[in-house]
This record gives structure tokens, sequence and C-alpha cells, in this order.
């Protein structure tokens, strides 16, 4: 989409903070007035390849995936954004993958990621603690945190699971064909 004011070049995840709505946008974060529409300003993340989702904190900062496809870089990163737009990389690592879907829970945040399939905890200093073990091989896509539990998709079986953090994940959904930056609606 595009206004007067700004064109979204590759919009992808959204977040809502307070009276902000965020979109990830290629190499940037757009920042619109929730209420109006209107463009509000941008954070650039430079070193970014392509962002793909964003997850806020409980601190008010955003949490963003990058993941680094068809990039310089051979890995992905996990980046914090700061309530004043200060931009650091909080997790890089050829452990990490390409990261997909993000979300925040306390201290913690979480992320799914395809090369390798993997779903891992980030802490504040940036130590990378795995997940519980998923039900299907290949790429995890997406990541959503719903009645306290995780979902996330498999391109690679078509399905969307759901379970708690600890596991085990279920199939809530075959037949998939694809679910886009899967979102909640508040």
């Amino acid at each position: 989409g595009e206004s007067d004011e700004v064109r979204l070049s590759h919009p992808s995840g959204m977040v809502i903070v307070r009276n902000r709505l965020v979109v990830a946008d290629g190499r940037s974060l757009r920042v619109f007035d929730r209420e109006t529409g209107v463009y509000r300003g941008s954070v650039d993340v430079p070193s970014a390849t392509l962002l793909t989702d964003l997850a806020v904190g409980e601190r008010g900062e955003i949490f963003a995936t990058d993941t680094a496809l068809d990039g310089p870089m051979p890995f992905g990163t996990v980046y914090r954004i700061s309530r004043r737009g200060s931009v650091s990389a909080i997790a890089r690592s050829s452990v990490l993958g390409h990261p997909t879907g993000v979300i925040s829970l306390g201290p913690q945040t979480w992320i799914s990621a395809t090369s390798p399939g993997a779903f891992y905890a980030v802490s504040r200093d940036g130590r990378l603690t795995h997940g519980a073990s998923l039900p299907a091989e290949g790429a995890l896509s997406g990541l959503l945190w719903a009645d306290d539990q995780v979902v996330f998709f498999s391109p690679s079986t078509h399905t969307l699971y759901a379970g708690p953090l600890a596991g085990p994940f279920d199939p809530i959904a075959t037949r998939v064909d694809t679910t886009g930056n899967m979102g909640w609606d508040a």
C-alpha cells in the first residue's frame, strides 16, 4: 500500500504498541497512528535483509526477525528496537537459521525458524535455548501465542500445530496451503 507520506514496499509483520501500528517493511519499521492511519515515521534497520515478524516486549520494546533469505548473511537475526528507536541485534547465529516468527513472553523472546526448522527462546542477553521437540521435520513459518499455547505452521507437512511451550504440539489444521504471516486480531 501507499499514502502521500510513505510507500510500503514489502509489508510483512505488524504489531500494535500503545496507540501506534508498527509494520515490518523490508529493512524498516513503519509507524502509523493506530486510529487515524497517519504516518508517524520509520526506524531503519540497515543491516537487515528482510524483516518478517514483530512482537512487543514487556518493556514496550519491539522484537523483529530478519530471515536473511537471499541476502549476504548465511543466517538470520533477531533485533531489539527500543522505545526510542535504537536497534541492536540480540541473536545472530548459524544455529538460529532463518527466523520467521517471534513472540515475547516475559523475559524471553521465542522464535520459530526455517533452515533448520527449530523453535528457540532468546534471553535478554542473546542466549539461545532450544524449545520443545517439534512434531515435524523441516521449516517452520510464523509463531503465535493464543490461549496459553504456541501456534506455528509447518510448510513441509501443510499443518498448523499448537501446544504449550513445553510441548507436545498437536495438529489443529491440516492440508493448509500457506499461512502467510500469522497474527492475532485482538
